[in-house]
This record gives structure tokens, C-alpha cells and sequence, in this order.
């Protein structure tokens, strides 16, 4: 079983070297601090390696070093990233996101968003608890 998990872990070489399975697809929530806070900046899907996506983040926020921060998790599966994306979607930045617009399906594809009916009936897929 998958977990959406809460924990978040410095963005940074070294911890997503040492935290994110490489070569697996997946999806991933960061965030920024601002003030005394921690925003949400971006949430973005990897259908192919978490992991190197994660490391072109942190490449691009190079310089901040304790500034940014990222929640992940890894999917079995194309489609599951997909999932995985959309849940994060709609629990971590409905509100303030850059994506404005609801995750994007494959091409080709007829999945459903699992929390809405953008795609069709929303629902929780099984396998995947938020916790």
C-alpha cells in the first residue's frame, strides 16, 4: 500500500540522494518558507525517475539552501503518479498553487482524477491513504 505521507525533508542532494528511490515514477509536493511558514510553491508528477526530477529542483533552487522543503511519494505505476498527483493537488494547493490547472492526464489515457469528476466520478483509489 502507498501513503501520501505528511513528512516533508529538506531540499537538498544529499537527503533526496539518501530518501527517493530512483528510476520510479511519482509525484511530489514543494514548499518555501516565508516568514514563519511553509508554502506551497509547486506540485509536479515524474513518469519516469522521482528522484532526478526531485535533484532538478533542487538544482534550480540552488543557493537557498533551508528554504525549500519537499513531500514525496513513489508509485508503482503511470497511472498511480497521476493519482498521486491530483490527491496532492487538491489537499496541498487548490488554493495558492503556480499550477492552476488541475494535473494533466497522459496522453492517450482515460484515467480519472481520484478526488474529483474533472475526468469523470472522483473517488480515492485503493491502495493510496493520506495520512
Amino acid at each position: 500500500m502507498d501513503t501520501v505521507s505528511e513528512k516533508s525533508y529538506s531540499l537538498d542532494r544529499k537527503t533526496i540522494l539518501k530518501t527517493v528511490a530512483g528510476k520510479t515514477p511519482g509525484a511530489y509536493v514543494l514548499t518555501k518558507k516565508s516568514g514563519t511558514t511553509w508554502e506551497v510553491c509547486r506540485i509536479q508528477r515524474s513518469n519516469s525517475d522521482i528522484q532526478r526530477a526531485l535533484l532538478a529542483a533542487c538544482n534550480e533552487k540552488n543557493g537557498n539552501k533551508g528554504k525549500y522543503r519537499f513531500m514525496y511519494s513513489c508509485a508503482s505505476s503511470l497511472e498511480e503518479a497521476f493519482n498521486l498527483q491530483c490527491v496532492f493537488y487538491h489537499c496541498h494547493g487548490i488554493k495558492n498553487n503556480p499550477n492552476t490547472f488541475h494535473p494533466q492526464r497522459a496522453v492517450g489515457t482515460e484515467w480519472n482524477c481520484p478526488m474529483c469528476s474533472i475526468y469523470g466520478n472522483g473517488h480515492i483509489p485503493l491502495g493510496i491513504t493520506i495520512g
